[in-house]
């Protein structure tokens, strides 16, 4: 096997191995027995101890793996219900439909395997209960939880600011990668337009709930990030390069955009290299890959270059000369307008306009001006030969 090679048989290898575990996961729980009475203690006792002692580890819960099963399960049922209601006040509206369904339907299956994962995230809680039926498996409601969520009046109003918060903060998180929780809040709160006033413990809860349900956002004890910044402590290290920079300050409607799950690959600076990876008869998911793959590289310290190196190396990107020659200068822009982590949520194109007083230069032309050593025009504070150099000369 070539090394060109590698990378393909590698994901190749991972995405095997999940599948194989996805797939012994649905026998597991269709060994499961939906009980005739779907109360909370019946749903508990059908889940096996090795699945009781999760949730115990879930909920915070210590001192119980010597009990009897069916000891367990009965002292799980408050347990349960008292977490379900910190729970359900960071229920965001995914969420919320999600619960939803299961009290009108009754038994339902998943629509997808995505949501099935998600579903198999509330057993580990005890919040849903499942079993096997026709060969399928089906999620149902608890009694108790579903009389809880329908006793909350007012939770609708909730959910609806959660969502907010949840959507506002992840577009925050586009533009800057990772922001202490202080420092999230500060940007977060001015853009808040629903529900009651809200502080820090309520937002970093929501996020904490998101980032268990999702995968777009983490968080830690420091703060939250994109799911695409590799490391924290560089980025930090980058941004206190430039603190005479300043931070930028995207509207409400900005956040409210990047706030959507693809953004990354379907924002406007993107769009005209999906344009034409189109046009070159590319599927949607390979062009979603592509630009993904460029859009980490570019935040995470590579250069443009790094990236299109990685694309010819992964063997992701096959084209002829003539569709190369037409795809750097579109490549080019799509840098240029990409808001940055390490510019402070700022597009290289703005700081160019800001450092020439206004006056709109293109990027390839007041750039040939810089010498190898100098400070690179982007504003990435490296020298210019250890940053778009390379890519100005393609």
């Amino acid at each position: 096997m070539s090394k060109k090679d590698e990378p393909q048989d590698m994901a190749a290898q991972w995405e095997q191995a999940a599948a194989d575990y996805a797939a012994e996961r649905h026998k597991s729980l269709l060994r499961h027995k939906v009980p005739a009475e779907r109360t909370l203690e019946k749903s508990l006792l059908a889940l096996t101890k090795v699945e009781l002692a999760d949730i115990c580890a879930n909920l915070n819960l210590h001192g119980m793996s010597s009990l009897r099963k069916a000891e367990l399960a009965a002292l799980l049922v408050p347990e349960v219900q008292r977490f379900a209601k910190i729970w359900c006040s960071t229920m965001v509206q995914e969420q919320y439909d999600f619960l939803q369904r299961l009290s009108r339907e009754g038994l339902v299956t998943a629509a997808n395997a995505q949501e099935d994962m998600r579903l198999d995230s509330l057993l580990a809680t005890g919040l849903v209960g499942c079993g096997g039926k026709d060969e399928q498996v089906v999620w149902y409601l608890p009694q108790e939880i579903q009389a809880l969520i329908a006793q909350q009046k007012d939770l609708p109003t909730v959910v609806q600011q959660n969502t907010e918060i949840a959507r506002l903060a992840h577009g925050l998180l586009f533009y800057f990668g990772f922001l202490p929780y202080e420092e999230l809040f500060y940007r977060l709160a001015p853009h808040l337009e629903h529900g009651t006033e809200v502080q820090i413990p309520q937002v970093v809860s929501v996020l904490m709930n998101v980032a268990s349900w999702g995968e777009d956002i983490e968080v830690d004890s420091d703060g939250a990030s994109l799911y695409a910044v590799d490391e924290v402590d560089d980025l930090l290290y980058e941004l206190g390069s430039r603190e005479t920079l300043a931070w930028a300050v995207p509207s409400r409607q900005q956040l409210w955009e990047a706030g959507s799950g693809d953004y990354e690959v379907q924002g406007p600076f993107a769009q005209p290299v999906r344009r034409f990876l189109q046009g070159c008869g590319m599927q949607e998911r390979q062009i979603d890959e592509i630009l993904l793959l460029l859009y980490m590289e570019i935040q995470n310290g590579g250069t443009l270059q790094d990236g299109i190196d990685t694309l010819q190396h992964e063997n992701k990107l096959q084209l002829t000369r003539e569709q190369w020659k037409l795809l750097l200068p579109i490549l080019v822009t799509y840098n240029n307008t990409m808001p940055q982590w390490m510019l402070k949520g700022h597009a290289p194109d703005e700081l160019s306009k800001v450092r020439h007083a206004g006056k709109i230069i293109p990027f390839g032309q007041h750039v040939q001006k810089v010498g190898r050593n100098d400070p690179c025009p982007c504003g990435s504070g490296k020298k210019y030969k250890n940053c778009c150099l390379r890519k100005d000369e393609l």
